[in-house]
């Protein structure tokens, strides 16, 4: 049986160029006539990519003739392809026939008492499998808040994902803290989907991760057990209506996104805002470096700014000035 991926992962060479182009000017190609361009290794190496690339038939002994690459292109891609159709067809029949019984299984689960539809999952791949499908089938809006700023890696893996679901015509909104804004890979992330129809904010302060789909379906960060975190999914409607209205107030309150290529922006008295209350409030530079959703070194800078700003040397009495500046703000 010939393999259906043979020749996928061969490279055109310059070398392969050359002789494939002199079978085209001569219609045939014999061993004898090999270019004096080529030594013999080149030769072989050269034969053998368009031999596997079927940009090449032989018809005797050292004789081969050309093929056209659309021809060239239906022998190598065409099984390949049909082949993807096929798992596609199988993949389709499988959710048809597995998806049905979704309500049947929470309805067995509050029959065992169990309590509202909620669901643990704790295995990351799990979770990757389940976003998909609730992505796949999402309709209306995805709504996010994300407390830290995701690796590079990360949004691009996640942004062909959400440009279909703004193709299709899904409202997108996402709201971070405004530390994020330090990056210059997020902040071109967040030009790149604003562009593209996504809504996007920041706020001082965002607690946790939380994704709802369609006012229907929401995901949590599943903490409770060692290791990488899990998930836990959400479809009551009375808890998903909460955790949605909890999420439209701090979006009501939150800055729209707007690119300023370094640093915090017009968020940056906020930033500082913020810090000042929870200086205010007695906190360690660690616990405020976690509620700020930053690093223990950039609060620590930040820290060291305002007592510099405000004339003061030891941590007492940048409390003390903290506490001023935080009963005005009030």
């Amino acid at each position: 049986m010939t393999d259906p991926e043979a020749g996928l992962g061969t490279e055109l060479t310059p070398d392969a160029t050359i002789l494939y182009e002199q079978a085209l000017r001569d219609g045939v190609l014999m061993a004898a006539d090999r270019p004096a361009a080529l030594p013999p290794e080149r030769f072989e190496a050269a034969l053998a990519a368009l031999l596997e690339l079927r940009l090449l038939h032989g018809t005797g002994p050292g004789r081969w003739v050309p093929a056209s690459p659309e021809a060239a292109v239906a022998e190598l891609v065409g099984p390949l392809e049909q082949e993807i159709h096929e798992r596609r067809m199988r993949a389709e029949r499988t959710r048809a026939m597995l998806l049905p019984l979704q309500s049947t299984y929470f309805e067995a689960r509050r029959d065992r008492g169990r309590g509202v539809a909620i669901e643990l999952l704790h295995d990351v791949e799990q979770v990757r499998s389940m976003l998909g499908e609730v992505s796949r089938a999402c309709s209306e809006e995805v709504f996010v808040s994300q407390p830290t700023a995701l690796s590079e890696e990360t949004l691009v893996d996640s942004r062909p994902r959400d440009l279909q679901l703004l193709d299709r015509g899904v409202r997108m909104r996402a709201l971070y803290p405004h530390v994020v804004l330090a990056s210059p890979v997020v902040q071109m992330h967040f030009t790149r989907m604003s562009e593209a129809g996504s809504e996007i904010r920041t706020v001082g302060e965002v607690i946790d991760r939380l994704i709802i789909f369609d006012r229907r379906i929401a995901f949590l960060p599943d903490r409770s057990q060692d290791g990488e975190p899990g998930a836990m999914v959400i479809r009551e409607p009375v808890v998903i209506e909460y955790l949605y209205r909890t999420l439209e107030r701090e979006w009501s309150q939150a800055r729209p996104f707007a690119h300023t290529g370094f640093g915090y922006g017009d968020s940056g008295e906020e930033v500082k805002r913020g810090i000042v209350r929870l200086l205010a409030a007695g906190h360690k530079d660690e616990a405020i470096a976690h509620r700020m959703n930053m690093s223990v070194r950039t609060c620590r800078r930040h820290i060291a700014e305002l007592m510099r700003d405000w004339g003061v040397e030891s941590r007492f009495q940048a409390g003390v000035f903290a506490s001023r500046f935080a009963l005005i703000d009030r």
